[in-house]
């Protein structure tokens, strides 16, 4: 057979391996689409930062890239890990599975033979040790299904291989963190800019941990509060409500963007400074307190009252806007308060400006 009539799905993140294994497979004349699944918890591009170098791969190679949306799924595997967190509150394991029985379906839709990943076994240390990776496909239902270019002679036979449609010659034995053999394929393969693996899930990170533990405090998240997580200053003003204050005008601005109906904006009227969202219904007291964190960070002046305005959702006409006037909350107990940002512990736990 051949191997245009071959179709084949490709699961990639964004980093050199996926680019590699991609450009790998695609040199072998195989049809291929590219499947980026989104789950609500890796960083968010800074301003002006290029897309991901696989995803620039399948555009250069005319590769058809699909993205899935599984944040929704991935909110119940954060919360309920069958196999456990890795060094901070990642479920590695529970989350390449719910991956793989996702794409089972999509095998079905897109007519496909097998799977491809861009995974090294022993570059991360929970879920791409060896017997992991097989407890994965197992579990899945996708045991077989999975070629893995870059390490795949290390790897059990697949169904692929089987069936003539690769020969493990074509497959390469990787393993472990260096990346001397990646930099020299990227070369070889034309894909001119390669990056360090940074690892982009922010489920690793101590500080959106910290943020995140205590959202799950309270109950479970939404998607949306999972991306407020990733935005500026966070206050737990009290067990129903925190706030968060954005640190610049990008934070503002996507502050302003995930704002719902019912949440309430906080901004300093006769100064410059940060705003403030608070979510959802709230006591006289939480708005005074937030009211008084904004005037705190706008560095306004301690010892008399200032105007805070307060409006509640979007910015259009039947907005309703009222004013509040207040002293700057001190130091002490904005410290308190904090849940986690950089520098030092606040009350509730985490790093604190």
């Amino acid at each position: 057979m051949d191997r245009k009539d071959i179709r084949i799905i490709g699961l990639l993140s964004g980093g050199l391996d996926s680019a590699l294994s991609l450009a790998s497979m695609h040199r072998l004349g195989y049809d291929i689409v590219v499947y980026h699944f989104e789950n609500g918890f890796h960083a968010a591009p800074a301003p002006g930062e290029a897309t991901p170098l696989a995803l620039q791969t399948a555009e250069r190679l005319g590769v058809p890239v699909r993205f899935v949306d599984n944040s929704r799924e991935m909110i119940q595997v954060v919360m309920h890990p069958e196999h456990g967190y890795g060094s901070r509150v990642n479920p590695c394991i529970d989350c390449r599975i719910l991956m793989f029985r996702m794409t089972r379906q999509l095998m079905a839709e897109e007519r496909a033979r097998f799977v491809f990943t861009g995974e090294v076994v022993g570059q991360r240390p929970m879920s791409q040790r060896r017997q992991i990776m097989n407890l994965i496909d197992r579990e899945s239902g996708m045991e077989g299904l999975v070629v893995r270019p870059l390490c795949g002679r290390l790897m059990p036979e697949t169904l692929a291989e089987r069936e003539g449609w690769i020969r493990r010659e074509e497959l390469l034995d990787i393993q472990g963190r260096g990346r001397k053999r990646q930099i020299a394929m990227a070369e070889e393969l034309g894909i001119g800019r390669y990056e360090m693996p940074a690892g982009g899930c922010l489920l690793t990170d101590a500080g959106f941990e910290i943020r995140l533990r205590d959202l799950l405090r309270f109950g479970e998240p939404t998607a949306q509060e999972i991306q407020l997580l990733k935005l500026g200053r966070h206050f737990r003003i009290d067990p129903g409500h925190k706030a968060v204050l954005g640190r610049d005008a990008a934070d503002c601005a996507a502050l302003e963007a995930l704002l719902g109906p019912d949440d309430l904006r906080f901004d300093a009227r006769d100064m410059p400074g940060p705003h403030a969202t608070l979510r959802g219904e709230a006591s006289p007291e939480a708005v005074r307190q937030v009211a008084q964190l904004v005037l705190r960070y706008a560095k306004a002046d301690p010892q008399r009252e200032h105007v805070v305005a307060v409006r509640r959702g979007a910015a259009d006409a039947a907005a309703t806007v009222e004013q509040v006037s207040v002293r700057p909350m001190d130091e002490e107990q904005s410290w308190f308060m904090l849940v986690a940002a950089e520098g030092r512990c606040g009350g509730y736990g985490g790093e604190a400006t």
